[in-house]
């Protein structure tokens, strides 16, 4: 499959910060990366809050993908091969190259941050593999499905109440997970804790980089090293820690190896239009207006 691009049309923050669709340089695969024609991309809520977090500029998005690989010269030293279907997720940071930005049309990333799709996995559902979701009373017997013993409204104005009352009569470990991530109006980490009873084991974990007291840090990868300078001058730094990256891909291959048996998909819609349009579901997602995962199908137009 020899495909020579010569431009990667992408989702990109332009130098004031406007998301656009820009036309990039193709990117050049380095020394152990995989050239990728993007099928899918996955939207998340860091898309728009990373950007206004940090005020990014002349900035690439997006953070996971499925494709087809290349033909390069040095494909042969990756474990794949042309045509390969895989999926992954990309580092974060405000000093990642545009090259590893997946909401763009080609992308080239090292061959560590992929896997094979297997026939019985969808290239879309693939891109958006192991979401987080947050649901109406409308969904709770799909939540039951995946698992869930006991579901609770957020409209109930008892609903803090119901939730205490069910935590007290938990007798292993409390685990609370803010996927919100909001910093102000509510602040979400408060939130979470304020329904969470007094209890000898409670693991409480937030999306955020800045955690609360007795909160710890969620990241989508541990393969590599994750570098943020925060706008008030701090820095965080999150070396890469292949014992927690091995966990994190045993759990996908299970999830790969299970997909529709005991795994049971979560809801995932393909987003399908114009660049504005793919723009218009980054918003949506970062107001949290999405039920499951949103794809966009690529390339963009």
């Amino acid at each position: 499959m020899t495909i020579t691009p010569n431009k990667s049309t992408a989702l990109y923050a332009n130098e004031v910060g406007k998301i656009v669709l820009h036309d990039l340089p193709a990117p050049e695969p380095q020394e152990g990366e995989v050239l990728i024609k993007v099928l899918y991309s996955g939207v998340n809520l860091s898309d728009i809050r990373t950007l206004q977090f940090f005020g990014l500029r002349n900035y690439a998005l997006g953070g996971e993908f499925c494709g087809r690989v290349l033909e390069t010269p040095n494909l042969a030293d990756t474990p794949f091969k042309a045509g390969d279907l895989i999926a992954g997720v990309v580092i974060g940071g405000i000093n990642r190259a545009s090259r590893h930005a997946t909401h763009q049309e080609y992308i080239s990333i090292p061959a560590s941050w992929a896997f094979k799709v297997p026939e019985n996995v969808p290239p879309s559902a693939a891109a958006g593999l192991g979401i987080v979701v947050i649901a109406s009373a409308k969904r709770h017997e799909f939540l039951k499905q995946l698992g869930a013993t006991q579901c609770f409204d957020y409209h109930d104005e008892n609903v803090v109440d119901k939730f205490k009352t069910a935590l007290r009569e938990t007798k292993g470990t409390i685990w609370g997970f803010d996927a919100f991530g909001s910093v102000a109006n509510p602040v979400s980490q408060d939130v979470l804790a304020s329904v969470i009873p007094p209890h000898d084991k409670v693991r409480p974990a937030t999306v955020l980089l800045s955690p609360h007291d007795g909160f710890e840090i969620t990241m989508g990868g541990r393969n590599f090293d994750i570098d943020f300078d925060l706008p008030d001058g701090t820095r965080l730094f999150f070396p890469k820690d292949l014992e927690a990256a091995d966990r994190m891909w045993r759990a996908v291959r299970w999830v790969l190896e299970h997909y529709g048996t005991e795994n049971v998909p979560t809801p995932a819609r393909v987003a399908e239009g114009s660049g504005k349009d793919a723009i218009q579901e980054l918003y949506k997602m970062s107001e949290m207006g999405n039920f499951g995962k949103v794809l966009l199908k690529h390339p963009l137009k």
